[in-house]
Formats: C-alpha cells, structure tokens, sequence
C-alpha cells in the first residue's frame, strides 16, 4: 500500500508488468491507463474488445476508451483474472 496524498494505492501487477492501483472506491469498473496497458510485451498482452458504454470522469467529462478484457491482476500475493477497461487515464490502474 502506498500513500501519496491523493488516496489508497495498492502495488500490483497486470499481466506481469508493474502497476500503482488507486483504489477508487465511486467506479464500479476497474480501469487501467493506456500507457501502462502498452508496457506490456506484445507477445503477453490480451487483445482487446469494444467497450460499448461511455467512460465519464468525477467532473461529467468523456474519458476515451480503448477496450476491455480480461487480465490477471496481482495484488500482494493474491493474483486473480478480472475484466478491465483501458482508457486515458492519469493513474496507473
């Protein structure tokens, strides 16, 4: 767990790569940034599938979207397979 200020972060991994999660307690949806979903390895990283709901930030701003599927997330020595959205946005994950 990492405080910083702004909220609860929890050290992770996604599909293997490293990843600060914020843990934002009003999403029902788990996002990853884009730019952390392109660190993945090519050869590893899931293909992604039509997000068809519009992502909105706490502001009432569109937030684009990329895609879904499904990853395995790390969290401590839990590792679980969960369906994520990647999208642009300033977290990690």
């Amino acid at each position: 767990m990492v405080e910083d200020g702004d909220g609860l972060n929890l050290l992770g991994r996604v599909a293997e790569t490293p990843v600060t999660w914020f843990v934002d307690t009003g999403c029902s949806i788990t996002i990853l940034a884009h730019r952390v979903y392109k660190k993945i390895p090519a050869a590893s990283r899931p293909k992604l599938f039509p997000y068809l709901n519009t992502l909105k930030s706490a502001d009432d701003s569109v937030i684009k979207s990329y895609g879904e599927t499904w990853m395995e997330l790390t969290l401590g020595d839990q590792t679980l397979r969960h369906n994520v959205v990647v999208a642009d946005v300033y977290n990690e994950g």
